[in-house]
């Protein structure tokens, strides 16, 4: 069995997850649909646990088995959003775990990376890229008129979670 490193990233990971399910032996265009679908899944890891350490409540360093589970329900996705919203509006009282999640999520970009993957996976395929733009355009938007407003509160206010 091949040994990995403490810490891989989580595009690391599900190319890891992705070769021990046979992925060498998919199509390109199968491993290409796979791949994207990873990019999405990784920026979704953090949300649940995975990259935080068990000490403090995480799931551990390692995102692989992130991807051997289902995917998440938009149910699941909401409420995850909605705790990552207040652990970043959580200030001195957070406990080590929020510290950590809200660490994750501190800048915008990544908060829109995670809410573009949360919102782009209950849409079919065919739309993600235009519903993907249109969300960039409101987050370019929201940050040129109001920068000292996170960005999941500005989403969560428009209702998009």
């Amino acid at each position: 069995m091949v040994s990995y490193g403490q810490y891989q990233s989580p595009q690391q990971a599900y190319t890891r997850w992705l070769s021990e399910r046979g992925g060498d032996t998919l199509s390109s265009y199968i491993q290409q649909l796979l791949t994207a679908r990873g990019r999405r899944q990784a920026a979704l890891a953090p949300l649940f646990g995975f990259g935080i350490s068990q000490d403090i409540g995480g799931q551990g360093r390692d995102f692989a088995p992130f991807y051997s589970q289902p995917p998440p329900t938009w149910q699941d996705l909401q409420r995850r959003l909605r705790e990552t919203q207040q652990a970043l509006a959580g200030g001195t009282q957070q406990t080590p775990y929020q510290a950590a999640l809200a660490a994750a999520y501190e800048s915008p970009e990544n908060q829109l990376e995670a809410l573009q993957a949360s919102l782009t996976a209950q849409v079919p395929a065919t739309l993600r890229s235009g519903f993907s733009r249109q969300l960039a355009r409101r987050f370019s938007r929201q940050q040129a008129t109001r920068p000292e407003q996170r960005f999941f509160d500005y989403a969560s206010q428009a209702g998009l979670f």
